[in-house]
C-alpha cells in the first residue's frame, strides 16, 4: 500500500483543514516550560524531536496499542526531519497533530506538525519514517489491526 507523497505545503494545508475535528488527526497537547527554553527565550529546537517522539508513542498507546494483542513489535525509526516556522515560548500552549502519510509492507511515514494552542499558527512540522520490526529487528510486514489504524489516520 503506498501511496503519491505530497508537497509539505499540501501535507501542512490538508492536515490543518482535519484539525479541530474536520477528520481524523491525532491531537497531544505540550505544556511548555522555562526548562524548554534557550537563554534567549525560545523554545531549544531539540526538544521538538523531543515532542516529535512523544506525539508517536502517545499516538501508538491511545490509538494502536487498544486494537492490536500484545507482541514483541517493535518500531525503528528509519527517518526524522524538521522544519521550524516560528518560535515558541514558554507558557505558550503547543498541540502536536499526527497523521499518517503513507503505508508499505513494512513501513510507514507520518507527519507530525506543531501548533500555537492559541493562535493556530503553525511552529514547526517533521516527518518520521518507521519500519516495524520483530524481536530479532528483522521487518516485520505491518499486522492487519494496526494497518487499520494507520489507514484511519491517513490523509
Amino acid at each position: 500500500m503506498t501511496s503519491t507523497l505530497l508537497s509539505r505545503a499540501d501535507v501542512r494545508i490538508q492536515q490543518s483543514q482535519r484539525l479541530g475535528g474536520g477528520g481524523t488527526v491525532f491531537e497531544y497537547p505540550i505544556d511548555v516550560f522555562l526548562k524548554d527554553a534557550s537563554p534567549f527565550g525560545t523554545v531549544y529546537f531539540a526538544r521538538f524531536f523531543e515532542w516529535q517522539g512523544m506525539c508517536r508513542e502517545a499516538f501508538w498507546a491511545r490509538c494502536v496499542m487498544p486494537t492490536s494483542p500484545p507482541s514483541t513489535l517493535q518500531l525503528i525509526t528509519k527517518s526524522a526531519t524538521m522544519e521550524f516556522v516560528r518560535a515558541a515560548r514558554p507558557f505558550e500552549g503547543v498541540v502536536a497533530a499526527l497523521s499518517v502519510l503513507a503505508v508499505k509492507r513494512v513501513s510507514t511515514m507520518i507527519y507530525i506538525s506543531f501548533y500555537d494552542r492559541m493562535t493556530h499558527h503553525l511552529l514547526a512540522d517533521g516527518f518520521q519514517t518507521i519500519v516495524f520490526a520483530d524481536s530479532s529487528r528483522a521487518p516485520l510486514v505491518i499486522p492487519d489491526p494496526i494497518l487499520d489504524v494507520l489507514t484511519a489516520y491517513r490523509l
